[in-house]
């Protein structure tokens, strides 16, 4: 602004009350949640409360890639290293997501040890009379579990204090790296050399 003007008004007469959303049925909803929850646990029979066995994934980003947590289901390629067939799992509690891959073996391993310990655990009792009668299995027995299914844990294993040693005070972190940067960079002009010597001693 310029000059020794009059202040312009400010214009404050907006309905705020028409643009403001209020929300008083928090508790009656909260209540209305809870038992959705129960009519859907009762509807599931003697199925987990909870819903289907999720696998356990890294979370992304470096910030965050040494945390677990669970995902949307499991993989084909995980499901067939416990020796399952996507149908049978969504039939058996598990889920299965077959957007997902496997970028890692160790991510794989984790998860068919997961299935596998799951299946170690898991009765299944067919619905048909007859099926049940030649399986020799009952309802009678079985409770529905209402916690979740194998929770993921992420409480890491504490180091006890040490000395130490001669070798790590000689180690220089800065050096290693930079060398082993020079090693992938230079990988290719090594290897064309060496190829190069040896067809020459060969000559």
């Amino acid at each position: 602004m310029k000059h020794n003007n009059q202040l312009a008004s400010v214009h404050l007469r907006k309905h705020w009350q028409r643009r403001v959303k209020t929300w008083f049925d928090q508790p009656a909803r909260k209540w209305r949640r809870h038992m959705n929850r129960v009519k859907k646990a009762k509807k599931m029979g003697l199925k987990p409360a909870q819903g289907t066995l999720k696998p356990a994934v890294s979370c992304p980003t470096r910030r965050y890639n040494f945390k677990l947590r669970e995902g949307r289901g499991f993989t084909r390629a995980e499901l067939f290293a416990a020796g399952l067939t996507p149908q049978y799992a969504r039939a058996i509690g598990i889920a299965v997501d077959p957007r997902r891959k496997n970028k890692s073996q160790e991510n794989l391993d984790r998860n068919k040890e997961r299935l596998k310990e799951y299946l170690a655990h898991v009765t299944v009792i067919p619905l048909d009379k007859e099926k049940r009668e030649k399986k020799g299995v009952s309802f009678e027995g079985h409770v529905q579990y209402k916690g979740k299914i194998m929770p993921i844990s992420n409480k890491g294993v504490a180091e006890k204090p040490r000395l130490v040693t001669d070798e790590e005070k000689k180690f220089v972190a800065y050096q290693a790296i930079r060398r082993a940067r020079a090693d992938a960079r230079l990988f290719g002009r090594r290897e064309k050399k060496r190829k190069e010597k040896e067809e020459a001693s060969k000559n």
